[in-house]
C-alpha cells in the first residue's frame, strides 16, 4: 500500500528537483496513465472529501486499482497543474479543482 505521506514526499521531492513525471508537453498516454485513469483518480479523491492521508489512502488505492507508479505519475501531473497541494508536516495531499474548491 502506498501511504499518502509517501506520495507527498515523492511528489514534493520531484517538484523541488524540477523533475515531475508528467512534463507539460507530454500527453497523458505517454506517462503510464490515460485520461480515463486521471478522471478515476480525481473521482476517488472527491469521494474521500478531496484529501488523502494515512487514514484514507487505501480507499483511493482500492477505488482506482492503480499501481504505485501510476499513482505517482498522476499526483505529479496534478501537482504540476496546481491541482494538488501538499499538507504541512507531510500530512497528506489535497485536490483543488471544480469538484474540490
Amino acid at each position: 500500500m502506498i501511504a499518502a505521506r509517501n506520495i507527498s514526499l515523492m511528489a514534493g521531492a520531484m517538484a523541488l528537483s524540477g523533475g515531475l513525471m508528467c512534463a507539460g508537453s507530454a500527453g497523458a498516454g505517454q506517462t503510464g496513465y490515460t485520461e480515463t485513469d486521471l478522471n478515476s483518480f480525481v473521482a476517488a479523491m472527491i469521494a474521500v472529501d478531496c484529501r488523502v492521508n494515512e487514514q484514507n489512502a487505501a480507499k483511493v488505492e482500492q477505488a482506482t486499482g492503480f499501481s504505485e507508479d501510476q499513482l505517482k505519475a498522476i499526483v505529479g501531473h496534478l501537482a504540476e497543474k496546481g491541482e494538488i497541494t501538499f499538507g504541512e508536516n507531510n500530512d497528506g495531499i489535497r485536490l483543488i479543482n471544480e469538484g474540490c474548491p
